[in-house]
């Protein structure tokens, strides 16, 4: 057998150790992001897209629907006369406007100094989409955060957020320095998704 024979019959086996090699001479489909209608774990919350994680939560939200059950109306109005209380007898140190990107916010956040205490005041006229687990949490940077949480360790978390919509009040770490606070923000904590932002500094 010749040389050019040789030469000849080893290119195809060489190209073929490489497909093997690198995966190219196997037909395989790309691993998902994420698993349609699971939860996200902490790497694919910090990692994934902004497409992708808006995507696995509605995904989520479709094979496992929200609970359509009406808030107790004496507590909302009981939480509503209370924030109306504070912000009719305090000036706020810090006001700022909801707005949101791919979710709908609106209303009004103020940052108040009572007595000892402190406290963060949604208005009357707030309001959120519904969401999974959404969070109410104090950003100290100053870029707003407005589409996903890459790092959840850089919020304040204040709590749950209580109504998606109307007058609520809470409380604040008495020795939280409220001119350091940039934004507010209301997220989905098993999603990192931003519903809404109000910036401090707009």
């Amino acid at each position: 057998m010749s040389t050019s024979s040789v030469k000849r019959m080893r290119a195809p086996l060489v190209l073929v150790c490489a497909l093997i090699l690198f995966g190219a001479g196997c037909s395989s489909t790309k691993k998902p992001a994420y698993i349609p209608g699971q939860l996200l774990n902490d790497t694919q919350r910090r990692t994934l897209s902004d497409a992708d994680r808006e995507a696995a939560m509605q995904s989520y939200l479709q094979a496992h629907p929200l609970a359509t059950s009406t808030p107790d109306i004496a507590t909302q109005d009981t939480a509503a006369a209370q924030a109306r209380t504070i912000a009719a007898h305090e000036t706020p140190e810090r006001v700022a406007n909801f707005s949101g990107d791919a979710h709908h916010a609106q209303g009004m956040v103020r940052l108040f100094t009572h007595g000892q205490e402190k406290h963060l005041v949604l208005s009357d006229d707030f309001t959120v989409d519904a969401g999974l687990d959404l969070m109410i949490a104090l950003s100290t940077s100053s870029a707003p955060i407005t589409t996903h949480i890459a790092d959840v360790t850089s919020l304040i978390n204040i709590g749950t957020l209580t109504f998606s919509h109307g007058g609520q009040m809470y409380p604040l770490p008495t020795d939280l320095e409220l001119n350091q606070i940039h934004s507010v923000v209301v997220y989905s904590s098993s999603f990192n998704v931003v519903f809404g932002t109000a910036s401090f500094d707009e």
